[in-house]
């Protein structure tokens, strides 16, 4: 038996009339209601035939009632406990790698006698999101579901799971992923944290205004003053267009290394709101004077202060970037 090629195969636990089996098959099986799955494709302006299932055995959708259909017709690709764990051993006498030993983590689980689907997969696919109607799609860590006798990172007492991914992996939790559409609330969000930044800045620059420099609101929407901050109107405006463009996006999941992007980027965001302020301030306590080197000079933290900040703001570019290189090279593979 050969290791699945990970994430295009993944392994998969399935109850079915009582009895448990373990699988490794092509992905794209598990999407149980391929029906929904062809609309999501329709509505990103793909063209298919919604009805066209013969990638899948002419099943449309796999349920409580093709379950059994279904089963014949992948039973060559059903592997037993023991050869699963004779794979783990190897990999821990040999190799002893972090990502080997992953890549035989069980990705779902599908109970065909209570009509759940559990999603523990890593990578962008919601196979939660297109279960058949009366089912319930989940994510959340289903291991301590799986039968003592059917878990085959146990071998001879021996935890290999527990070794490799530390004492709380069979912890029954919700982990944590961020989707599109969270990423279009995360955007809206950061785009409303500046426009109240900038709204309070306005605040500030009216209320304090005084002869003989009254409030200019030219120094508002257009900051030609603080040079550092050209640019603060579009970067609003490019987090709410960015927010528009996931809210309306599918449930697909982003990367790991996207969702590590994101909050890198808020923490700049953050930290460029606050710098915003400061400059702010400084203009309104020395008006006519060269802000940036007023507080450079006057303060070394401000160094630290920016270079977090822009340091923060590139990470996140890096981590986009390869996010994306690596999704435009699998996109390539398939």
């Amino acid at each position: 038996m050969e290791k699945p090629v990970f994430p295009q195969e993944i392994i998969v636990g399935v109850t079915y009339k009582k009895r448990w089996s373990w699988y490794i098959t092509d992905k794209g099986y598990w999407f149980l209601d391929q029906i929904k799955l062809g609309e999501e494709f329709i509505k990103k302006g793909h063209k298919i035939d919604l009805y066209d299932f013969s990638g899948r055995f002419n099943i449309g959708i796999v349920n409580e009632e093709t379950a059994g259909v279904f089963l014949n017709y992948i039973g060559k690709h059903q592997v037993d406990t023991h050869s699963m764990s004779k794979m783990v051993k190897e990999v821990c006498e040999t190799t002893n790698d972090l990502e080997e030993m992953m890549d035989l983590s069980p990705s779902l689980f599908v109970d065909f006698d209570t009509k759940r689907l559990i999603s523990m997969f890593t990578e962008p696919a919601s196979f939660e999101h297109y279960v058949p109607e009366g089912w319930l799609g989940i994510e959340n860590n289903f291991l301590r579901e799986v039968p003592e006798a059917e878990r085959y990172w146990v071998v001879n007492g021996r935890d290999y799971f527990n070794e490799f991914f530390g004492e709380g992996y069979l912890k029954k939790e919700k982990r944590i992923n961020v989707n599109r559409r969270t990423l279009g609330f995360g955007f809206l969000s950061l785009s409303i944290y500046l426009l109240g930044i900038y709204s309070l800045s306005l605040v500030f620059l009216y209320s304090k205004s005084e002869p003989p420099y009254e409030f200019d609101i030219r120094l508002a929407f257009i900051p030609i003053e603080f040079n550092t901050l050209l640019g603060f109107q579009f970067v609003i405006l490019l987090y709410f267009v960015l927010a528009l463009m996931f809210l309306f996006r599918s449930e697909e999941k982003v990367s790991s290394l996207t969702n590590i992007g994101f909050w890198a980027l808020t923490s700049s965001t953050f930290l460029f709101g606050i710098k915003y302020i400061i400059l702010v301030w400084a203009h309104l306590m020395s008006p006519r004077s060269n802000l940036l080197r007023l507080l450079y000079e006057k303060d070394w933290m401000y160094f630290v202060f920016e270079w977090m900040m822009d340091l923060l703001f590139w990470a996140a570019m890096l981590l986009f970037l390869i996010s994306l290189t690596k999704k435009l090279g699998k996109n390539s593979m398939d």
